[in-house]
Formats: structure tokens, C-alpha cells, sequence
């Protein structure tokens, strides 16, 4: 019985459970070089930051719609975080954060991106 029930735990040990958090947001119009997050062991910071600049000449009237524009999100999680495994994708205008939950540990915030 005790074989059997230390083999149960070496099993067990071996396996590990990932949850994942996962936050969208959408971003039309900013790139990646003009985005930044931080990441805390309680929260994620989303900022960026666009400008559309051009060249006026004398000859030709210009009209411009675009501007300068910004983006500012704190999200506080549910869970706490490990701040080392934070990755970002940002396509079409959509960015995509993935944290993995942590254990139980302190972690300190860095920026990722």
C-alpha cells in the first residue's frame, strides 16, 4: 500500500496546471513600436501613443483627418501573475496580452513591450 500510494505521488508531482489570463483590446491604428506594457503581479498597464505628422508645402492645400492619439488601460486580474511569462501580440488592431496565474509567490512588476 505504501508503494502504491507514493507511485500516486510521484505521478502526480509530475503534472503541472497552466491557467492562463488572456485580455484583448482593441488598438486600430497604433503599431507595436508605439505600444508599451507593464506588468505587475496584480495588473497589467496598456499604453501607446500615435502621431500622424506630414509636410505642408506652399503650393497644394492640405486637409488632414488624423491626429495624435492615446491609449491608457490599467486592468487589475483576478489572480496574481508571473511577470516574467507575460507576452503581447498586436494584429489588425487588436492586442493581445497573455499572463500565466502564479503559484502563490510575491512577484515585482517589468515592462514587456
Amino acid at each position: 500500500m505504501d508503494d502504491w500510494l507514493q507511485a500516486e505521488r510521484d505521478l502526480l508531482r509530475g503534472s503541472r496546471i497552466r491557467i492562463n489570463h488572456e485580455i484583448q483590446i482593441a488598438a486600430p491604428g497604433f503599431q507595436a513600436s508605439e505600444t508599451r506594457i507593464t506588468a505587475l503581479p496584480d495588473a497589467l498597464i496598456v499604453s501607446a501613443e500615435s502621431s500622424h505628422k506630414h509636410e505642408q508645402s506652399n503650393a497644394n492645400v492640405h486637409f488632414c483627418e488624423f491626429g495624435s492619439k492615446t491609449l491608457f488601460r490599467r486592468i487589475d486580474l483576478p489572480a496574481r501573475i508571473i511577470v516574467g511569462k507575460v507576452t503581447a501580440s498586436l494584429e489588425d488592431g487588436m492586442l493581445r496580452i497573455m499572463a500565466q496565474k502564479a503559484e502563490a509567490a510575491p512577484l515585482t512588476g517589468r515592462a514587456v513591450a
